[in-house]
């Protein structure tokens, strides 16, 4: 555990509160209309999922997602 976590300033705090018991759509929402413009630029790209999805940031957030938390 990182030492952020256990000072309780986990920078995917919100992020994971939210995504559990919740649709895509419903998170999608909380966003800006700029950041869900990115999102489905991203999404809409094989190429940029790709690249997004092999961020160690990302990687960590999704490890994060299925170990709940």
């Amino acid at each position: 555990m990182a030492n952020t976590e256990k000072r309780g300033n986990n920078p995917y705090g919100d992020l994971l509160k939210s995504a559990k018991g919740q649709n895509a759509e419903s998170l999608m929402q909380r966003l800006s209309p700029d950041q869900r413009e990115k999102v489905k630029s991203i999404l809409s790209s094989p190429e940029e999922t790709n690249k997004f999805l092999s961020n160690p940031k990302v990687q960590e957030l999704i490890r994060k997602l299925k170990n709940n938390g």
